[in-house]
């Protein structure tokens, strides 16, 4: 019994590791409000997005929570450059509810940026067929 206990502590710390590396995550945290603070449009790909002056932020927000995201293991994303983003959105907890900021880049490539490192949005396709439905937006072509 007692060559067990370490074994099963080991198991269980690895368990514990792979489920917080590997296990996709909500976009947003649940039980917190969030606010959208920016939205940019680039439908030509080009280094010129063009800012969202009025959006329904509650409707975004809804959108964001339908979705996940997974470890990217990276702290930079494969491309910065608004050649590949077609939408950026940043968000942020409402100041009551903590300091949580998430910045989404939608486009030729779809990642989140939260924290210190990026996640990769498996359907980000999806996620930014949606959201330009939400912002009234035609889809780039």
């Amino acid at each position: 019994m007692k060559r067990r206990l370490p074994l099963i502590l080991i198991l269980a710390i690895l368990a514990v590791l792979v489920i917080a590396l590997f296990l996709p995550r909500p976009l947003l945290k649940p039980n917190s409000d969030y606010e959208v603070l920016i939205v940019r449009y680039n439908p030509t790909y080009d280094a010129q997005p063009t800012d969202i002056p009025t959006f329904d932020s509650d409707a975004i927000v809804a959108c964001l929570r339908n979705y996940k995201a997974e470890n990217a293991f990276t702290t930079t994303p494969p491309s910065s450059s608004y050649t590949d983003i077609l939408l950026e959105i940043t968000v942020r907890q409402k100041v009551d509810q903590g300091d949580d900021w998430k910045t989404f880049w939608l486009g030729k490539t779809n990642y989140v940026y939260f924290g210190k490192f990026m996640y990769r949005i498996p359907d980000g396709d999806a996620l930014q067929n949606e959201l330009l439905q939400v912002l009234d937006l035609p889809s780039a072509d």
